[in-house]
């Protein structure tokens, strides 16, 4: 009997063994079958696309393709068993999906950053940042789409903005979330004076820091400025400022929301563009008593009897009022003897006769205290 159940455990052993044999020689030629059926081209994109790069990137040099499968498919280091910590992951994914003609011969996504995990379409998850393959498939990754280590990691950005020039700008629209109505005209590339605005805007643009996306812009506690850019080419970004030097510009998809930090752009946002059409600005010392004035319309801009600055078409004014001597921004309630709006388009003719009867004072509109 005790010879008859030997047999049969010994019999059971040589099958497991023969079992396991047959699952490594079907790993093996599924394998073979994989490294012998070499693709021609690779699709590329990642979760946070790169503004700079048309996505997604189709690869069709075959050394290129050739290098970046193989090195995938050599990569051996498994992550341990009860999971590992992997520090520093910034959550950026590349996708691959390689081809050979029409049909899918691998798709893998591949995580970027912290322990650089990769997982392959068959659910089969290894960890490449400290793998030799590993470390090849990276460097020919960021050679290939133009990035540093940092860069492809998410560690530091490249310019997630397209350069923008002024000739691709249609129109730069600014508009005051509080006071719609009264938002200036756009600003156009064929306007000269325009024109010198602009140019500064996509110079700060293209000197500004990126600091990667954000889901959404922040609530801001105060509803802020915005300037929608329109480019010829259809295409649209919208800016706003935060805090701290801070611009957010939704580029295309509103989820999608890149950083900048730009001190120059993030202020001209906050300030509005009575930065720009004058520097005439009265302070709390500024006495209010003038002569009685008119607003004129010569054809071309606004101008005011006397050295006053001239007022251009587009151009915002608040409501302000003399105040023991002072000027000071009023709600537009007090009536005509004490306030006056400068409208922000079109001839005064449609807005009634400016005229300065009294004690009168013009100010630009502004967040900036001081700068009344």
């Amino acid at each position: 009997m005790q010879n008859k159940d030997g047999s049969i455990m010994k019999r059971i052993k040589i099958a497991g063994i023969i079992t396991i044999g047959l699952i490594i020689i079907g790993f093996a030629i599924i394998n073979w079958h994989n490294s012998s059926v070499q693709p021609d081209t690779v699709l590329i994109s990642r979760d946070r696309p790169i503004t700079t790069i048309a996505e997604p990137v189709i690869l069709s040099d075959a050394s290129v393709v050739k290098d970046l499968y193989n090195d995938l498919l050599s990569i051996r280091q498994m992550f341990p068993e009860g999971g590992v910590n992997c520090p520093n992951d910034t959550g950026i994914v590349y996708h691959l999906s390689f081809q050979k003609g029409e049909k899918k011969v691998l798709e893998v996504d591949a995580r970027a950053s912290g322990c650089q995990g990769i997982k392959f379409s068959n659910g089969k998850v290894v960890r490449s940042s400290s793998d030799v393959k590993g470390h090849a498939f990276w460097l020919k990754l960021g050679e290939t789409l133009g990035l540093s280590d940092k860069e492809l990691a998410g560690y530091t950005y490249a310019s997630e903005l397209p350069v923008v020039k002024v000739s691709d700008i249609q129109s730069l629209q600014y508009e005051i979330v509080m006071f719609k109505e009264n938002n200036p005209a756009p600003l156009l590339p064929s306007n000269a004076k325009d024109k010198v605005i602009i140019e500064k805007i996509t110079s700060w643009m293209g000197q500004a820091k990126s600091e990667g996306f954000d889901n959404q812009v922040p609530t801001q506690s105060i509803p802020p400025n915005f300037l929608t850019i329109k480019l010829t080419n259809g295409s649209e970004y919208r800016l706003s400022p935060g805090s701290n030097d801070i611009v957010y510009v939704q580029i295309l998809d509103p989820n999608k929301t890149l950083r900048l930090r730009s001190p120059e752009l993030n202020t001209w946002l906050w300030t509005g563009r009575e930065k720009d059409v004058s520097e005439t600005a009265v302070g709390e010392s500024a006495s209010c008593e003038q002569p009685p004035k008119v607003l004129n319309w010569n054809g071309e801009s606004y101008q005011t009897q006397g050295p006053d600055t001239a007022f251009e078409p587009g151009m915002k004014l608040s409501y302000v009022k003399c105040d023991k001597g002072k000027f000071t921004i009023g709600d537009g309630d007090d009536g005509p003897d004490h306030t006056v709006v400068v409208f922000s388009n079109g001839d005064p003719r449609t807005n009634n006769d400016l005229v300065f009867s009294g004690k009168w004072g013009l100010v630009l509109y502004s967040k900036v205290q001081g700068k009344r």
